[in-house]
């Protein structure tokens, strides 16, 4: 699946000057490398300069805010003018919002082990099931893990942003 740049900038077509545009929100989650908090606080990554890129150029003001995957979708979905970014666009997500261009490439999904579990052993889907996976609540990973027969608290942990899970994994819980 690839990622999208979800944005409302239609408003930004149909006005002719930067000052009758709202000013906008703009939520997103913390996904290295193309949007994350850097050692100072400041929002970094590839996908984040492009979004503000385009933002600065057509003259609209914006603050950028960084929350746990769920909460951002919540904003986006429940307050006006606000723009998310990076968000897959599904069946499911497509009447949700009004939908940019591409931001990425296809991204693709791995499913990592720590090098030092020899004893894990993953060919399909239905062999990770032995062990327990980890996700984040609400990403398009979590919707098809629950779909392909994963059960939270048996063979799927669900983290609330992604940063959490490679500390899971390190410390052998998932």
């Amino acid at each position: 699946m690839m990622r999208f740049l979800l944005v409302f900038l239609s408003f930004i077509l149909l006005c002719s000057t930067a000052d009758a545009l709202p000013r906008l929100e703009v939520v997103t989650e913390e996904w290295r490398p193309y949007n994350y908090l850097d050692e100072n606080g400041t929002l970094i990554g590839g996908a984040t300069e492009k979004v503000k890129r385009v933002l600065d150029k057509a003259g609209v003001e914006y603050e950028m805010q960084v929350y746990p995957w769920v909460r951002a979708l919540k904003i986006a979905r429940q307050k006006p003018n606000t723009l998310i970014y990076s968000i897959f666009r599904t069946p499911e997500r497509e009447s949700w919002f009004h939908w940019g261009c591409p931001l990425l490439q296809p991204v693709k999904e791995y499913v990592f082990t720590l090098k030092s579990r020899k004893d894990i052993k993953i060919r399909t889907l239905e062999d990770a099931k032995q062990y327990i996976t980890s996700t984040v609540r609400g990403s398009v990973g979590h919707d098809f893990l629950v779909n392909q027969g994963f059960e939270a608290g048996k063979n799927l942990d669900v983290a609330a942003d992604a940063s959490a899970i490679p500390r899971k994994l390190l410390a052998g819980r998932v």
